[in-house]
């Protein structure tokens, strides 16, 4: 990930997003040499045997309730490391 953050002058604000299609957006963080993502409103993500299980609060068509992913990581404080 360090190697982005020469390309941030490039943009008033660039930010690096955890997201996947089953999920959509679920956190983000400024494009920095250490990245710890925060969890975005509408979103609920723990941590089970290490890996992220992501929960989304918004009124969806299809609720996700608990989708457990295979990725590896570390929540503390609504803020993941991977």
């Amino acid at each position: 990930m360090s190697a982005l953050a020469p390309f941030a002058r490039f943009a008033e604000r660039a930010r690096l997003v955890l997201s996947l299609p089953e999920t959509g957006a679920f956190a983000e963080s400024p494009l920095e040499p250490l990245v710890s993502f925060a969890v975005l409103p509408g979103c609920i993500v723990d941590e089970e045997n290490g890996r992220l299980v992501i929960t989304k609060t918004a009124q969806l068509v299809t609720p996700i309730i608990k989708y457990r992913t295979n990725l590896p990581a570390n929540v503390v404080q609504r803020k993941i490391t991977v």
